[in-house]
C-alpha cells in the first residue's frame, strides 16, 4: 500500500511539474515580440528636375558664353560652374525708345547701364551679384576685412537651380523674370531718366 501510495505521489508530481512547464512555456511564446520585417527607405527625392525634363525637343537654343535656351515662353540659362566669380561686364542698352523720350539727347541703341557682374552658387541657388571697385584695399593689407564688410556687393536677383547639363559643369536657372521684372541695375531706363520722370517701377505686363 505504501508503495502504491508513493508511486501515485511520485506521477502526480511529475505531472505537476510538466503542466507548469508548459504553461511557462506558452507563457514565453506570448511574450516573444513579432518578428519585424526590415523595409528599406525611400529614396530622398532630388530637388533638381532631369535636364530632359526642361530642355525638350521644342528649346530653341544658342550658344555663347551661356548656352541659352528658350522653351515656350520660358527662358533658361546654363551657368558653367567654371565661370562663377568671375569678372563680367554687364551693358545694357535701349533697343527701341518712344518719340521724345529723353528729350531727344536718348536714341536706341544708347547705353543705359553699365557694370561688373559676378554668377555665384549657394547651396541650391545661383547669385547674381553687382560688383563694385569703387572702394579697394591690397589683400595683404589688414584694411582689406573692413573694405569688404562695408563693401558687400549687392544681391540683383537669384535663381533656383533647376538641373544641370548633361555632363554636370553647369547648372541650369530660369531667367524669364529677369527680363520681365524692373531691377534699376539692368534696368534699359538710366536712373537719370526714372529721377526726370518719376517713375519707381515698370510695368511687368508690357
Amino acid at each position: 500500500m505504501k508503495k502504491t501510495t508513493t508511486l501515485l505521489t511520485a506521477t502526480l508530481l511529475m505531472l505537476s511539474v510538466a503542466g507548469f512547464a508548459q504553461k511557462k512555456s506558452k507563457k514565453n511564446e506570448k511574450a516573444e515580440p513579432a518578428p519585424t520585417v526590415q523595409t528599406e527607405k525611400p529614396a530622398k527625392k532630388s530637388p533638381f528636375k532631369k535636364y530632359g525634363e526642361i530642355v525638350t525637343n521644342e528649346a530653341i537654343s544658342d550658344d555663347g558664353l551661356f548656352t541659352i535656351h528658350r522653351v515656350g515662353d520660358k527662358n533658361y540659362y546654363e551657368i558653367p560652374f567654371e565661370l562663377l566669380g568671375k569678372d563680367m561686364l554687364l551693358v545694357s542698352r535701349i533697343s527701341k525708345i518712344a518719340d521724345g523720350l529723353g528729350g531727344g539727347y536718348t536714341t536706341a541703341g544708347s547705353k543705359s547701364n553699365e557694370q561688373v557682374i559676378h554668377w555665384t552658387r549657394l547651396q541650391n541657388t545661383i547669385l547674381l551679384r553687382s560688383i563694385s571697385f569703387d572702394n579697394v584695399a591690397a589683400d595683404s593689407l589688414p584694411i582689406r576685412l573692413s573694405v569688404d564688410a562695408n563693401n558687400y556687393n549687392p544681391i540683383l536677383a537669384s535663381f533656383k537651380i533647376e538641373s544641370f547639363n548633361p555632363d554636370s559643369t553647369a547648372a541650369l536657372i530660369e531667367v524669364t523674370d529677369l527680363f520681365l521684372s524692373d531691377i534699376p541695375a539692368l534696368s534699359g531706363l538710366s536712373s537719370g531718366l526714372r529721377r526726370e520722370y518719376q517713375v519707381r517701377n515698370l510695368d511687368k505686363d508690357r
